[in-house]
């Protein structure tokens, strides 16, 4: 979520979706590639995040030097709440070794 300056929100506190953008400026995004779909989705991972707050001063630090968990749950969205393609569906579940439920 990204929070908008004051002077263009309509609000004190209004936000906009970083994905919301992303979909607005596909084009720029991918100059030279005709877009007729896109779709929106989420890996969930299986891990332990604990982490001792006293030894830590920099969190960020402390996850990069984290190896990838195993991925958990695949969920994905399209415009409109539509399906997302077969064949895009069957490629995510590939690349993040899911089965399908």
């Amino acid at each position: 979520m990204i929070k908008l300056p004051r002077e263009i929100a309509e609000a004190e506190n209004e936000f906009l979706l970083l994905s919301s953008v992303m979909h607005a400026h596909l084009a720029d995004l991918f100059p030279g590639r005709d877009i007729v779909a896109y779709s929106q989705f989420r890996v969930t991972r299986d891990a332990d995040l604990w982490i001792d707050e006293e030894e830590v001063k920099n969190l960020r630090q402390a996850l990069a030097g984290r190896a990838a968990a195993a991925a958990i749950r695949h969920s994905a969205a399209t415009r409109g709440g539509g399906v997302v393609p077969e064949h895009l569906a069957r490629f995510l579940l590939t690349q993040f070794e899911l089965n399908r439920r």
